[in-house]
């Protein structure tokens, strides 16, 4: 047979000895759902597929999944953990999308559900699943914080588990922010492994397992403005220039006048004897204003009438 690992959903070609060639189909996928935004919180969502077989319609497969959830760039929150199961009406196809009704899902248990009780061609059957519905499940919660969920359900043809996890964003000091930020960071895809029941009690050699891997995350953390620090840096560097130029300026300056002083003789002028020379030197400008125009009206006034006509003829 054949397989490829790389596509979402997997077909698988079977032959064996004294059963007709027949196909199933497997997939597994991961997606994020960011409704605020690239860099906000959202939904990480797992799906595992069990197409319709043509073989044996009601054939049972054992799937074991395993989901890494990186804790370093998001806050994942394992309070809200939901997993949904449908089944029936092209449920287990790649194109399946569920109702946007989810509240009218039942909780039902795996162990008392039987599948001759759906119809899967007229309608599709929604229920809620429950970690203490599976018959296996384990959550491992490592050093660096992610958080490995292990799982094992048994799906029937034409069915799909989603499995829904809340996170929160994660701010990251910039020590741990890798080379190009904003492309995002790597998640470690998940992987399943689909185990017909009927292959599990034949001999190891009879034995079919299909493990897939579904194609990895790219997960975008809250990225700062990288060139907020050049901006601060310029600013700051700005401010200290113009204070420390002045500050310089006037030590040279004052520095420059006291050896002056030092070589001529003079005095140091202190700021009120510079102001009283200024008044006294506008005092003596309007006294020569003043003057002029008194000697002026003093010569026009000193000029008789006849010679006044004389003048004017």
């Amino acid at each position: 047979g054949y397989m490829d690992l790389a596509a979402p959903l997997a077909k698988i070609f079977l032959s064996s000895i004294g059963r007709e060639q027949s196909s199933a189909h497997y997939g597994i996928s991961r997606t994020v759902q960011r409704p605020l935004g690239t860099a906000g919180s959202g939904t990480i969502l797992s799906v595992l597929r069990y197409g319709q077989t043509t073989r044996l319609p009601k054939e049972l497969v054992e799937v074991q999944s395993l989901d890494i959830i990186p804790g370093t760039i998001i806050k994942p929150r394992m309070s809200s953990l939901r997993m949904f199961l449908y089944r029936g009406n092209g449920a287990g196809d790649e194109n399946f999308s569920p109702p946007l009704d989810q509240a009218s899902c039942a909780s039902f248990s795996l162990a008392d559900e039987s599948i001759e009780s759906v119809n899967y061609k007229s309608n599709i059957s929604c229920s809620i699943v429950r970690l203490s519905d599976l018959p296996q499940h384990n959550l491992i919660l490592q050093n660096d914080g992610s958080i490995h969920f292990e799982r094992i359900i048994k799906l029937v043809p034409d069915s799909s588990l989603w499995t829904m996890i809340d996170f929160y964003e994660a701010y990251l000091p910039f020590q741990k922010f890798p080379a190009d930020a904003n492309r995002g960071v790597d998640v470690v895809p998940s992987l399943a492994t689909f185990t017909p029941l009927e292959m599990a009690e034949m001999p190891p050699f009879d034995a079919v397992s299909t493990t897939l891997y579904s194609p990895p995350l790219l997960i975008l953390p809250p990225v700062p403005d990288m060139s907020m620090p050049f901006n601060v840096i310029s600013l700051s560097c700005t401010v200290w220039a113009f204070v420390l130029g002045s500050l310089l300026n006037m030590l040279v300056r004052r520095g420059s006048e006291s050896v002056k002083r030092e070589l001529t003789g003079e005095k140091e002028t202190r700021p009120i004897d510079k102001l009283k020379a200024k008044i006294r030197e506008k005092k003596n400008r309007l006294k020569e204003k003043l003057a002029k125009l008194r000697n002026k009206y003093s010569a026009n006034a000193s000029v008789s009438p006849q010679e006044d006509i004389q003048r004017l003829q």
